[in-house]
């Protein structure tokens, strides 16, 4: 299988053919990590491509980054995958010690909101949203309760959508409660 993927992109290297190769085999050496994320959005689906690839063999503090400027992206569309390059980035979360918390101190109020929601629903995801990460979502949800009169937005990477950062923090701080 790997091998045909590799020839299909061989033959036709687009990001069509590389969105199956970096799912199927993210350490392909065919594929290129960017180095340059302002280079990303300009073809459907390059951001699953990016973040799968990052996912095998970025550090953490480059996964991060990465991941900051995917859910602060200026434009999405539905062909962007985002449900499959969700998958990379909750495999990640479960080998990696040094992102989850990198992720987890960015959840505050000097934080662009869509960065601190998604982070939050990412660690709640993967089943990794520790004490701390709660204790500075609900911080972030009494600041908004105390200081703000709109709803602030930012986009939930989870639901894929923009949403009120208010309903996307409780997602997060509730997810798993139902069960223990």
């Amino acid at each position: 299988m790997r091998q045909r993927l590799v020839a299909q992109f061989k033959k036709t290297p687009f990001t069509a053919t590389a969105v199956p190769l970096a799912i199927f085999a993210p350490d392909a050496e065919e594929l290129q990590l960017p180095i340059d994320f302002d280079m990303l959005g300009h073809e459907f689906a390059d951001w699953t491509v990016a973040v799968h690839l990052a996912a095998c063999r970025a550090d953490s503090e480059t996964f991060c980054k990465l991941l900051e400027a995917m859910v602060t992206r200026r434009w999405r569309s539905q062909f962007d995958a985002q449900m499959m390059t969700n998958l990379a980035v909750e495999e990640r979360l479960q080998r990696d010690a040094k992102l989850e918390g990198l992720m987890s101190a960015k959840i505050g109020n000097d934080v662009n909101p869509s960065i601190s929601g998604s982070f939050a629903r990412y660690l709640a995801a993967a089943g990794k949203f520790s004490f701390e990460a709660r204790g500075r979502a609900l911080d972030l949800l009494q600041s908004f309760g105390a200081n703000q009169h709109l709803p602030v937005a930012g986009y939930d990477v989870i639901a894929d959508e923009w949403r009120a950062v208010r309903a996307t923090l409780l997602d997060a701080v509730f997810a798993g409660l139902e069960l223990g």
